[in-house]
């Protein structure tokens, strides 16, 4: 399935070269297909083509960081907040770079703002769970822990 949608928005892209949701399609197939470096080519086919793509940013920066490359995908997560500020995505992956380099206050700061944008994200409320409990306030990281488990007991993502 995954190598026919590559053929396909391969031929798209043949007809039409600088169409780029089929570069960024193309770039989801090969990841999801694990050619990476192939979804990474595309990715940065779609910014050069529209360089405040947000998700294509975001991906390019996800890359970079599962790689270890935490300065590059940094940039590209920058990138991608400053392109869509309400992107709650940009600023959790900031958030994950400044954990995985131990960077606990400013990763604390991009998860209170990813729920200053969506209150009930789950997700930061764990990660603020680890960081606070990382950071010895055990009453703090408890109380986030809670919030989180409450929210996904009553569906939220």
């Amino acid at each position: 399935l995954v190598s026919r949608a590559i053929d396909e928005y391969q031929r798209s892209l043949a007809i039409y070269p600088g169409f780029q949701d089929s570069w960024f399609n193309l770039g989801n197939a090969y990841n999801e297909g694990n050619l990476k470096e192939r979804a990474l080519e595309s990715y940065l086919r779609v910014i050069a083509l529209r360089p405040k793509h947000a998700e294509a940013l975001n991906n390019i920066g996800v890359m970079y960081f599962t790689k270890g490359a935490y300065d590059s995908a940094a940039r590209y997560f920058q990138k991608a907040a400053a392109a869509d500020t309400q992107d709650v995505t940009a600023y959790s992956n900031i958030g994950a770079v400044d954990y995985a380099l131990k960077n606990y206050g400013a990763s604390l700061e991009c998860y209170e703002k990813v729920l200053r944008l969506d209150p009930q994200n789950i997700t930061a409320y764990r990660r603020m769970g680890k960081l606070y409990t990382l950071m010895k306030d055990t009453a703090t990281a408890v109380k986030c822990f809670a919030t989180a488990v409450r929210l996904d007991s009553a569906g939220k993502r």
